[in-house]
């Protein structure tokens, strides 16, 4: 058995500092396992199908240890937990979760499913209606009827063709031939077959440490049986579809009312590769629905109204002996009209993926953006043993490229750090070491690019110390070099490896206490000790291998220390004389044949570093501290590299010596604040003498400069305020960009004349003429493609040209991109690099100035803006491009003005128009103008004042003169033809008078502008400045990823242990890892139109009677036939469709920023209201706790006309669907970046919530109040209100359809003052007219009141802003509280009222059954005395009416808050044809009389048990910062705003006793019973009698009235449907039968408005 550990690796969760604490929780999290079986269904015998999920089933039904049934389930929802099971075709998993002081316990219960179940056989009978229950519950699911259907065409043999979900009939003896005495042997015997270790993966997670969660999990599951037979596989089988049966046309009648088409392709299996997951790259492209997407395409001609594509990766479509791909699109009305031209734009746009051929391009980002998405858990992960993951900041990188050159090694007791020359971290080797391991363990053997470590043994020597070994360039290929044991090493001091003779060379010391010196042989077989034997202390010593010495500090008997040189081997050892204190770390510089030491002063609170020649002579005190802690010392090169780790304090310092006689005085230390928080340094290696950092920045930085706290290239894991990260620096004349430092390139000048381009080295000053002769020069720009590799564009009277550019010159032809013509001239060009786009600017018909949008290539151009024409136009792009955007300038009436435009998607939005009184002649837009602040700022040239000027851009829209500064003045500015700057603030700008370019430092005082260059002719400048723009995004999301449940995180950890390769079990089912175009390709030219099975549904297939088979196990109505000849014909020629796609361009929504904010005001433990005004109420909070650059933006916009009437409500929806439909092609590349947004209508308004990396959040937000705001001009559209409304006829149709919605529906319409049902919904919807819908939208955005929650990663001074932005946005005026809609409960009448109707689907048996005992109005208190309850209840519950009873599958009891009204439910999922909704009411009453007698005898202790696991739910940490936020947007939308109920709640619990909880079941069920009987019942067999007298419904079919119960689906969606209520036969006093809802309803008295806030 393999298992995954995950605990306490001895460091702080995330604490924060004390006036940033929540106070709201503990730190303490569920603990969790999981344990994966790698066998399922496709194990079973052919003749019993089903008895996989069979067995799942009965392995909870006792054990010889703990021999009750359920006992498991008790326990764990005793301990405030959960569990559950599933069976797939190769896998069946269990897993839980519980409160952790429970978790050893927990475990030992969970592992006698694997050591000792009973699986008693009168346990049988129940367990097989429990699987068949969990059958006919999935027997009216689409996907399970079409995934069977599948199956059942599968080649005879083929474990695809099984029926894996198991029913009665299967598991029965008229079906296998087996009585249950043999049945209970064959359950036994597949459990003793498959139920073994050798099979099994285990994930554990708990706050223990990981030693103790290690032990834990041997000790209890060690007594699981083993075996010695392979782990079942089916890759022999090989493809289930014969192409006879698979390449045809089914036409499918669902249950559903939809139309759907779903394409499949059968695929040889892929689970072995899922390094590159060829599958999730197609499923990328085809299912984009982004610009030139397949369902763009649909849904701009009404065919479709969504697309989902690929591999889902269950067991069915993903295993061993084959991978299947869908296409499944959801069609309108006249898609089904369309089919094969539907199928035939799914065929083009495979060709073209096949014509272009994968692309690495796309592969990445979407690599990229998947690494956002990698789940760790809060604390560390031990595959297999005990291997501490505690900074998994470093694992998205633990799968990237290596880069060559020098590498540097750290040793923690976390494992392995490699980082590349560039200080960027390649790689992380994970290995818990122990926590006595010393340092300089470690070896590189650059000769064959190996580096090996020593692992400390554990405390008895199993195992034993070894050394690891790993290719430098892969760290997840490790072998060990096993010390053999009559070598019991415990520590390595020095270890070195000697490549001439093939030898081990270190000192360490023995089990026996013994210090000394040894060499052995590569692999251990022989080993020399060479002396000499200590046992008072360690050695501190060190090889230098190039001169073929060991140097080494020996203690003497008299505890003297004396400094010892000897040969490799021992021999020739001579002392050294110098005097040496307690010497800690031994390095040597080979080169210089020096010694350097750190040593610890007689007052023992100085460390001092000192060196000395191996003669001796030359000692010199280089460095020392005083403040106590840790050295470790490395030479290399002649640099001197010191870390320190202070007690108490956890930092650490380089110390750098640029030469071997550096004297104490020139020495400084240099703080490397990427290192903090690292205080298990074990070691520091380099892989190659080069130095580690260049002598002129040593010379400029530390001489200079003193101590530079931000100054060396290197990034490590770090924890930042508990929050685990990665930190990086660079060196001067560096930047940083994802975890590489950069170096600076040549920042370049490009100046234009009337007549030439000319391009100017900024730091030599050089000047090349690229262009001559050009007839009417206008602006251009440069993109850097890599290197010195350069793409020029330029604008020439002939219109847009683009040419290869290097320092040398122009590179190949010249391109013409855009032609001017006489309607249309292009006039500017501007390039946003980040986004790899290019924009221009055209003059059109002298009338309108538009400007497009291509990719770099000029491909697929678009118009994102157009504006009337005025003269003197100016485009430009922020110069970091990452905030999209866009401004220019236009003379107006004699002045200026800016106009911003900002970029989302096709569409382009503007802030106000500021008119400036000043010459703007050319303005750019910068980023961090003085090198401590960052701001965005703009700065502009006035020509008449001859100055430069800067102003905050957020001031300039204000057009603030007071935060304007005057940067610049300058004669040469009067004739400036053109303004630029770089990142380092140096300006530049033409005088075109001289044909000069001038420029002019960091603007410091004193600056003087200097002429950089002649250029003739000079006017219009650009400037290139490549080290900003990185060739392809680097791999650092991956660390922004929030928390997953234990739970959740410990089942993925169990499955991918299954197929993944250690190294990858963490980030196996997320990341690419391995691009590899020869298998995407493959994958992509195998599936062909000829080679697929079509599968069409819809309803209308019933009508034309042409289904005539039926699939044996769900009863599936369909037909078979050819692909018929007209499809194929259309499909022969799709030349016409080549130009409607292409791949997804450069995605604008990925984030490149991930700063945290800075505060801008005090933290607050809670949201607070900043606004709080009749329009609208702003509630904020910066998150302090998790420390993403994430965050959620909540708003909901109130309005009373939803709850006013059933058409207004649907009406709503309609708009809902409408913006969703129309956002999507706009928004989906934000979603593909992992920008989400929700948008939801409701009975009280309207509900937009995004989240995701904050830096795009606020222009996500902007762009769907917009489209809110103007509905009916960006939004409404004739075909798409027709289209989209028939659809949500079906949506509410289809919902109903299910007797769980209709039985949730009924209960609140019977309960509350005004409820819509989805039925009332359906009926209004169908009169809904275009002009209504219009007049409602008006009406709807006149009147609101904005309630918005900003929280995560934002200031208060942003939420401000963006409120302030929506709110001008939608101009909206302020709803008056008394229109605000609050909602008014029913008090039921005394005894208990049932309300019945019969399933609007007559093929569906499934019977919903709640009834709900109605208790008092919520407090506080009382809400948490029902709670305590219910968690009493929920077990016997499930144990009554599903264990004993076998009611049905889903039986559960709930806590309710109606609005403020307390009580509860109990609900079954029944099935018509065995139980009586009468029965089932009278084994629910059996069962409150049978918990009334168990409620008397519970006792306080037990009581206590239950209440101590609902404590510690309330006070369990939240695991990402969605929980917390998820909990305040619940708070403000129910009006109450008690922002810390949990803690208020856990406080109550303490002090309710056990007389409250008895007096709560008490009032609400024994003495003034008021409940209220909900039975929505499903259709039974035609010779059992009927369950109730349909209530006639008056003609208008109005209201809550009713048809008849047989009759209520007929017509379908497009039809109106009244409610089938029943009536039952013993109507009474005290069972009353609803025949009206409305009329039951105004007899009963109405609660007041309730909140519970006390």
């Amino acid at each position: 058995m393999q298992f995954s550990l995950t605990g306490d690796a001895g460091e702080s969760d995330g604490s924060e500092s004390e006036n940033e604490s929540d106070g709201e929780e503990t730190d303490e999290k569920m603990a969790a396992a999981a344990l994966s079986i790698g066998c399922g269904s496709f194990s079973e015998p052919d003749e019993i199908e089903g008895l996989a999920h069979f067995v799942e089933h009965m392995v909870f039904m006792g054990n010889k240890k703990y021999p009750e049934e359920n006992s498991f389930d008790v326990f764990v929802k005793n301990s405030g937990g959960s569990t559950n099971a599933h069976t797939d075709c190769e896998q069946t998993a269990y897993y839980f979760d519980v409160n952790s002081p429970h978790m050893r316990e927990a475990l030992d219960r969970f592992a006698q499913f694997f050591i000792s179940p009973l699986m008693r056989k009168d346990s049988m009978q129940r367990e097989r209606q429990a699987v068949e229950n969990e059958y006919l519950e999935a027997l009216p699911n689409d996907s399970h009827r079409a995934d069977q259907l599948l199956a059942t065409l599968a080649r005879d043999g083929h474990p695809m063709g099984k029926f894996t979900w198991g029913n009665m009939e299967s598991l029965s003896e008229s079906r296998t031939g087996l009585k249950d005495d043999c049945m209970h042997a064959r359950l036994h015997e597949f459990w003793r077959r498959y139920y073994r270790a050798p099979y099994m993966t285990l994930a554990v997670q708990a706050d223990q440490p990981l030693d103790t969660l290690q032990q834990w999990v041997v000790d209890i599951f060690s007594a699981v049986p083993g075996c010695s037979e392979p782990r079942p596989s089916f890759a022999s089988h090989g493809l289930p579809w014969e192409p006879s049966r698979f390449h045809r046309l089914y036409r499918i009648i669902p249950v559903k009312d939809f139309h759907q088409l779903t394409v499949t392709w059968q695929l040889p299996s892929m689970v072995k590769h899922y390094r590159t997951r060829p599958l999730n790259y197609i499923s990328w492209l085809m299912g984009h629905e982004g610009r030139g997407s397949i369902l763009s395409y649909l849904k701009h001609r009404m065919w479709a109204v969504s697309l989902v594509s690929g591999n889902s990766e269950s067991g069915f479509e993903h295993n061993s002996s084959a991978s299947c791909y869908y296409v499944t699109v959801k069609l309108t009305d006249a898609g089904l009209e369309h089919v094969p031209d539907v199928l035939a734009a799914i065929w083009a746009y495979m060709a073209m993926l096949r014509r272009i051929g994968p692309q690495q391009r796309i592969y990445d980002e979407i690599k990229d953006i998947d690494q956002w998405e990698v789940e760790v858990p809060g604390s560390a992960l031990v595959p297999a043993m005990t291997v501490s993951l505690s900074l998994l900041a470093a694992l998205a990188v633990l799968c990237g490229p290596l880069v060559a050159g020098q590498q540097q090694l750290a040793v923690t007791q976390r494992g392995l750090l490699r980082l590349d020359a560039d200080g960027a971290l390649l790689d992380w080797r994970r290995d818990q070491l122990p926590p006595w391991q010393l340092g300089h363990s470690v070896a590189l053997i650059p000769q064959n690019n190996t580096v090996c470590w020593f692992r400390a043994p554990t405390v008895d020597l199993n195992p034993p110390g070894a050394l690891r070994c790993a290719l430098l360039d892969n760290f997840g290929e490790v072998w060990d070099l096993p010390v053999p044991r009559e070598l019991p090493l415990l520590q390595i001091t020095a270890l070195a490896f000697d490549w001439t003779g093939q030898n081990w060379h270190f000192t360490g010391s023995q089990a026996r206490k013994l210090w000394s010196s040894f060499v052995c042989s590569y692999e251990f077989e022989r080993c020399v000790d060479v002396g000499p034997p200590s046992e008072r202390h360690y050695f501190a010593s060190a090889y230098d291998i190039p001169n073929r010495l060991l140097l080494r500090l020996i203690p003497d008997q008299d505890g003297q220390r004396r400094l010892q040189v000897a040969q490799l081997d021992g021999t020739g050892a001579r002392d050294v004389p110098v005097e040496m204190g307690i010497a800690v770390e031994f390095a040597v510089d080979p080169v210089g044949r020096r010694l350097y030491w750190t040593e610890q002063d007689e007052d023992e609170k100085t460390m001092a570093l000192y060196s000395v020649n191996y003669d001796g002579k030359d000692k010199q005190r280089l460095w020392e501290r005083t403040d106590g802690g840790h050295f470790i010392l490395n030479v290399t090169g002649g640099h001197a590299i010191v870390a320190w780790s202070p007690l108490y304090r956890n930092q650490i310092a380089v110390l750098g010596l640029k030469n071997t006689t550096e004297t104490a005085a020139k020495t400084q230390a240099t703080k490397i604040q990427a290192l903090d928080q690292l205080d298990d340094l074990l070691t520091l290696a380099l892989v190659s003498p080069e130095e580690i950092i260049p002598q002129e920045f040593w010379e400029e930085n530390v001489e200079d400069k003193g101590v530079c706290s931000d100054c060396s290239g290197v990034c490590v894991p770090t924890m930042v305020d508990g929050a685990e990260t990665v930190t990086c620096f660079c060196p001067e004349g560096e930047r940083l960009l994802g975890l590489r430092c950069w170096p600076q390139h040549p920042a370049y000048a490009a100046v234009f004349g009337a007549e030439s381009l000319q391009t100017v080295n900024l730091q030599t000053g050089e000047v090349t003429t690229l262009l001559a002769n050009l007839t009417d020069t206008g602006r251009a720009d440069v993109f850097w493609a890599g290197g010195e590799q350069f793409v020029l564009f330029w604008v020439d009277v002939g219109g847009l040209y683009r040419a290869e550019w290097s320092p040398a010159g122009l590179q190949g032809a010249v391109e013409l991109l855009v032609p001017s013509t006489d309607s249309e001239r292009v006039i500017d060009v501007a390039v946003d690099w980040s986004q790899r786009q290019l924009l221009w600017m055209s003059r059109r018909d002298d009338k309108h100035m538009v400007v497009q949008l291509s990719r770099l290539d000029g491909a697929h151009p678009r118009t994102v803006l157009t504006q009337p024409w005025s003269e003197q136009h100016l485009l430009t792009v922020h110069e970091t491009g990452r905030t999209f955007t866009y401004r220019q300038l236009e003379p107006i009436a004699g002045a200026w003005t800016v106009q911003r435009w900002t970029m989302t998607g096709e569409s382009a939005s503007r802030t106000p128009i500021i008119t400036a009184a000043a010459d703007m002649a050319d303005l750019v837009v910068a980023v961090s103008m003085t090198g401590d602040e960052f701001q965005d700022r703009t700065l502009w040239l006035d020509r008449t004042s001859r100055s430069v000027y800067s102003q905050p851009s957020a001031a300039l829209e204000l057009w603030s003169e007071d935060e304007r500064t005057t940067l610049l003045t300058h004669p040469s500015l009067e004739h400036a033809g053109g303004l630029g700057r770089l990142v380092d603030d140096r300006l530049f700008w033409t005088d075109t008078s001289t044909g000069t370019l001038w420029s002019v430092g960091a603007l410091k005082e004193g600056d003087e502008p200097r002429a950089l260059a002649e250029v003739p002719g000079g006017g219009a400048l650009r400037l290139l400045h490549p080290w900003t723009q990185p060739a392809a995004s680097e791999p650092m999301s991956f660390r922004y990823q929030e928390e997953s449940s234990p739970q959740d995180w410990v089942q993925s950890m169990a499955d991918n242990m299954q197929s993944y390769e250690p190294e990858d079990f963490i980030c196996g089912d997320v990341l690419l890892l391995h691009y590899d175009h020869e298998l995407i390709a493959s994958c992509q030219d195998a599936m062909l139109p000829t080679n697929c099975n079509i599968m069409l549904s819809s309803r209308t297939f019933e009508e034309t009677g042409e289904c005539q088979l039926t699939e044996p196990w769900f009863g599936t109505r369909y037909s078979e036939q050819e692909i018929p000849a007209a499809w194929l014909a259309r499909w022969r020629d799709l030349s016409s469709l080549e130009g409607s796609f292409h791949v997804p361009e450069v995605n604008p929504f990925v984030a490149r920023s991930f700063a945290l904010v800075e505060p801008d005001v005090p933290h607050t433990s809670h949201p607070r209201r900043v606004i709080c005004r009749p329009d609208g109420e702003l509630f904020y909070r910066r998150d302090c706790k998790f420390n993403l650059p994430r965050a959620y933006i909540s708003a909901r916009l109130c309005s009373d006309l939803p709850m006013q009437s059933a058409l207004n409500y649907a009406m709503l929806d309609l708009i809902d669907n409408m913006l969703t439909h129309q956002l999507t092609e706009t928004l989906y590349p934000a979603m593909a970046a992992r920008l989400n947004y929700r948008l939801e209508s409701g009975e009280n308004g309207f509900v937009i919530r995004v989240d995701g990396f904050s830096e795009k959040l606020p222009d996500l937000m902007s762009v769907i109040i917009d489209h809110i705001a103007n509905f009916e001009e960006k939004v409404f559209d004739s075909d798409m209100f027709n289209m989209l409304k028939t659809e949500q006829l079906k949506a509410y149709y289809n919902w109903f359809l299910k007797p769980i919605n209709a039985c949730k529906d009924l209960r609140l319409k019977v309960l509350k003052q005004t409820h819509w049902m989805a039925l009332d919904k359906h009926r209004a919807l169908l009169s809904v007219t275009e002009d209504g819908l219009r007049q409602f939208s008006r009406a709807f955005t006149s009147r609101l009141h904005l309630q918005m929650l900003v929280q995560g990663n934002m200031t208060e001074r942003q939420a401000v802003s963006l409120f302030e932005s929506s709110r001008s946005c939608l101009g909206h005026q302020p709803l008056p509280p008394v229109l605000w809609p609050d909602t008014r409960v029913v008090q039921l009448p005394e005894g208990q009222t049932y309300c019945r109707a019969a399933s609007f689907n007559t093929s569906n048996t499934n019977t919903m059954i709640t009834n709900f005992y109605q208790w008092r109005p919520g407090t506080i208190r009382a809400a948490c005395a029902l709670e305590l309850l219910m968690n009493v209840m929920e077990e016997p519950t499930f144990d009554f009416l599903r264990t004993q009873e076998q009611l049905g599958y889903h039986v559960f009891s709930l806590m309710r808050c109606v609005h403020g009204i307390l009580g509860f439910t109990i609900s079954v999922n029944t099935q018509a044809d065995k139980f009586t909704p009468e029965h089932v009411d009278e084994r629910i009453a059996a069962f409150l009389d049978y918990f009334v007698d168990k409620l008397s005898a519970l006792t306080k202790s037990e009581l206590d048990v239950v209440r101590d696991a609902l404590i510690r739910n309330k006070q369990c940490a939240d695991v990402s910062l969605e929980e917390e936020v998820n909990r305040n947007w619940a708070e403000i939308c129910s009006g109450e705003y008690v922002f810390d109920r949990l803690d208020k709640e856990s406080e109550l619990l303490q002090s309710i006793t056990l007389k409250e909880v008895r007096d709560v079941f008490k009032e609400a069920v024994t003495c003034q019973r008021r409940a209220l009987a909900v039975q929505v019942v499903g259709s039974a067999a035609a010779d059992l009698p009927p369950v109730g007298t349909p209530v006639t419904p008056p003609a208008e079919c109005a209201g809550d009235s009713a048809s008849s119960g047989s009759a209520a689906a007929e017509g379908g969606a497009q039809s109106a449907h009244a409610l089938p209520l029943l009536l039952g036969e013993a109507a009474s006093h005290e069972r009353r039968y609803l025949d009206s809802v409305e009329k039951f309803k105004t007899e009963l008295y109405l609660f007041p408005v309730t909140r519970i806030v006390e």
